[in-house]
């Protein structure tokens, strides 16, 4: 829902949303529930993207990052902002998706170290350009 709203929905729809999720935070039942947790600040993330509040969403995905672990779904959440119009946000996070790249132990990655290790030096180049263009 909270994907469909941040593309696609009018603001109230996306207000109305992230004023649920909040409100669900802050339930004890979902308090307890790790995977809720891990999921809110995504959540959050894209409905904050979608109403345009960069600096929010970026604080919110870069927790989602962190609470994740995984360096796809760090460079799925990077992709969303940098895609969005918001290259200097997007380089933010891609550092952030570095950072859990290298605690990933090789077991876990989906791809081997080589192809992560270009695909971080390409999409850093390509963020630089959209910077400075």
């Amino acid at each position: 829902m909270a994907e469909y709203l941040s593309d696609s929905g009018s603001m109230v729809y996306k207000e109305n949303a992230l004023a649920v999720l909040d409100d669900m935070g802050s339930m004890p039942r979902y308090q307890h529930v790790s995977v809720f947790q891990r999921l809110l600040p995504y959540l959050r993330g894209m409905l904050l993207l979608g109403l345009g509040k960069i600096d929010e969403a970026t604080e919110q995905f870069e927790l989602a990052i962190q609470l994740y672990g995984d360096t796809e779904a760090a460079l799925s959440m990077m992709s969303a902002v940098a895609n969005a119009g918001y290259p200097q946000h997007g380089l933010r996070l891609l550092q952030s998706a570095k950072e859990v790249y290298q605690r990933q132990t090789g077991q876990v990655l989906k791809r081997p170290r080589a192809v992560y290790d270009m695909e971080f030096q390409r999409l850093e180049a390509m963020l630089r350009e959209d910077i400075g263009a």
